[in-house]
């Protein structure tokens, strides 16, 4: 019975740890009460929604190349991933797409993604060390105790007596990243770590295990290049890392394992490779690169959580230097750093935080974990084991206060979406076609792309995928005519807000289309207004009387806005009075209301094509 207990209880506390994280999720129902219509969606920040988002569009038949916009669908996804297409295939393969709740459907999957990460994590470093106690205490606190680290909490409280919970949800509750990617990363590490220590002899029915090994490390390797460029790419560095450290460590059987994972894995991934090729290379290179936040540069980046596992491992290496696993620990560290760094060689750099949060983070907690309590003298094992309880504890403990507090962080604004209910089921009654609603940067937008299947005039989370600078330019012109306060004179509306201290949707898209009209790497403008960079400065005063030229020409009349929005079939128009009450709708008169909900109404926007229409509703 006991060793029964000892095998199962770490399943028990994975579950447990699980709904943890997805308790506000479970919670807000109850929370809302009779407020509650359904919409029950994870808040971080705008990129749950933008998952949904793509996820709807695969329910609907399309591709994943403009998932916000009518143009561009059957674009190269910028991307270039399949998540969304593996995780609906359930639905997509039976005709049952018109069935699925794809908001309640990817709540589900998180929770099981969540799990199987964990006991993944615990496979790896069970592996490593034989010792089920270390292995679960490890996988829990990579999870539960990931923000502990990330964010220097521990470190904080013992100087500065900081609150240990954060009003910021444990990342592993966002879906579909990152349980998407590390289930299979950790799977291929399992994999990789198996076949590294075999020896490979001649195939028989007992030597044929090292292969098979071999074979499904190589095969996830593959799969990571069809679901996240950080994960295939951090998983060749990793590989890199392993071959060296291999041969230094005399361990040729574990130099042969990678580079033959390495040639599976690449040979699976090369039809991605030759997209990613084809696409970076096209015309539409230069724009994704801008707002993907692509820049020039060989800085070197510093990590302190690599540094710190880098200085515990050569202490590790000298107290414990009998290991066999040390050159794997070693590349494992060695690849966060050549992911990292990676730019000091190639010159680019893109959003290097994607390595940071999801590889090196988790993988520093893994190895330093395993190291932390295997230095703990075999003499001390009753230290050893009050030291998983103490890190159990404060997984579990910190998960909880921490999503208890960031609940509630959140609340106003999940129980806003549940007023758009009754005109998002007004929308799913109507003929597809395009919807002009805020262009963010709050959530609420997306409510449409993922509950119906209408398309929007313009959203922010558009420049991510392939786009035409014309239709941005041009939706940012459209909304200066719908704000009573810079109708008149957009100009000046635009640089009042742009002194002032506080984003607004305008600014947002202004910034953003300056940036690339005057080729001034966007980073620049990640930083509080107003701007005082002198390149900014000079540029916007050049592109000042652009913007006001183009105005003036597209919005001679009201007419010129009919006809500007019924060249891109937008029918229906909904105002949300609480986020944009600076709108004037009066240019767009005649408009009949199709539905309301509180402070929120649908319109029809009536013109020559949809006259009939409007007759009709």
């Amino acid at each position: 019975m006991t060793r029964l207990f000892a095998l199962r209880w770490p399943l028990i506390a994975f579950v447990a740890l699980a709904l943890l994280i997805e308790a506000p999720l479970i919670a807000f129902p109850f929370y809302a009460g009779e407020a509650y219509q359904g919409i029950n969606i994870a808040h971080f920040g705008n990129d749950e929604h933008y998952y949904l988002m793509r996820a709807r569009e695969v329910l609907d038949g399309h591709s994943l190349g403009q998932p916000v916009l009518a143009e561009g669908k059957d674009n190269p996804d910028s991307f270039l991933y399949n998540d969304e297409q593996i995780i609906m295939s359930p639905f997509t393969l039976t005709g049952t797409s018109d069935w699925v709740d794809v908001v309640t459907y990817y709540n589900i999957l998180n929770f099981i993604g969540i799990f199987a990460l964990l006991f993944l994590m615990y496979l790896l470093v069970l592996s490593l060390s034989k010792n089920i106690l270390l292995s679960a205490t490890t996988a829990i606190f990579v999870v539960g105790g990931y923000l502990l680290i990330e964010n220097g909490t521990i470190l904080s409280v013992a100087l500065r007596g900081r609150d240990i919970f954060y009003s910021s949800f444990n990342i592993f509750g966002r879906s579909n990243f990152p349980y998407m990617a590390l289930v299979p990363f950790f799977g291929f590490l399992v994999l990789t770590y198996r076949a590294a220590i075999s020896e490979f002899k001649q195939i028989s029915s007992e030597t044929f295990r090292p292969y098979l090994y071999v074979a499904g490390a190589g095969a996830l390797l593959g799969l990571l290049f069809y679901l996240y460029l950080y994960a295939w790419t951090f998983a060749l560095a990793f590989l890199g890392a392993l071959f060296i450290t291999a041969l230094l460590w005399r361990k040729y059987h574990g130099a042969v394992a990678a580079v033959s994972i390495g040639f599976i894995g690449s040979l699976i991934g090369a039809y991605k490779l030759l997209q990613f090729y084809s696409l970076y290379t096209s015309e539409w290179a230069p724009q994704l690169s801008h707002f993907f936040l692509a820049s020039e540069s060989r800085q070197f980046i510093m990590s302190m959580t690599g540094l710190a596992t880098l200085l515990l491992f050569a202490l590790y290496a000298y107290v414990r230097r009998s290991d066999q696993n040390n050159f794997f620990l070693l590349a494992l560290i060695l690849a966060g750093w050549i992911a990292l760094e990676q730019q000091l060689i190639t010159g680019r750099t893109v959003q290097y935080g994607h390595y940071y949060w999801y590889f090196v983070v988790p993988i520093s907690i893994v190895v330093s974990v395993y190291m932390g309590l295997r230095l703990i003298p075999d003499a001390l094992s009753r230290w050893r084991s009050l030291a998983c309880a103490a890190l159990i504890a404060a997984a579990f403990v910190h998960t909880g206060g921490t999503q208890y507090k960031s609940f509630f962080t959140t609340v106003e604004g999940k129980l806003r979406e549940q007023d758009f209910v009754p005109v998002l089921a007004r929308l799913q009654e109507l003929p597809p076609a395009v919807v002009l609603g805020d262009p963010g940067p709050e959530t609420f937008p997306f409510l449409t792309t993922i509950y119906t299947s209408h398309d929007l005039y313009w959203l922010q989370g558009a420049t991510v995928s392939i786009f035409p600078m014309e239709h941005f330019k041009e939706a940012l012109l459209i909304y200066l005519y719908l704000n009573k306060d810079a109708r008149g004179d957009p100009t000046a509306y635009l640089r009042s807000s742009l002194a002032s201290t506080t984003y607004n949707a305008y600014t947002i898209m202004y910034e953003d289309i300056e940036s690339f009209e005057m080729g001034i790497p966007l980073s620049k403008y990640r930083s509080p207004l107003p701007r005082t960079d002198a390149e900014i400065l000079a540029a916007r005063e050049k592109f000042f009387p652009i913007l006001e030229g183009a105005y003036r020409e597209l919005l001679q009349s009201r007419t010129a806005l009919h006809e500007v929005l019924e060249a891109r079939n937008v029918r229906y128009v909904l105002w949300d009075r609480r986020e944009t009450p600076e709108w004037d709708l009066s240019v767009l008169e005649p408009l009949v209301v199709l539905a309301t909900s509180t402070d929120i109404t649908l319109y029809l926007v009536v013109s020559s094509s949809n006259h009939s229409l409007s007759t009709t509703q």
